[in-house]
């Protein structure tokens, strides 16, 4: 125990970081996909499905 604090009380702890954060953390990810993207998607896969089953009837 060092020898300037008295038996009673505890020691200071010492501190993680100097000065704070080094590095800055990255910011907060948004949602990946909103309504749209998915409504696009949807349209194109039912087009694309419907020209396949209209070929398969047709031939």
């Amino acid at each position: 125990m060092p020898p300037d604090v008295p038996p009673s009380e505890t020691p200071p702890t010492e501190a993680g970081t100097a000065a704070g954060i080094s590095v800055p953390e990255p910011p907060e990810l948004r949602r990946a996909w909103g309504a749209w993207p998915l409504l696009v998607i949807g349209l194109m896969v039912l087009c694309v499905l419907t020209f396949l089953i209209a070929r398969i009837f047709a031939w």
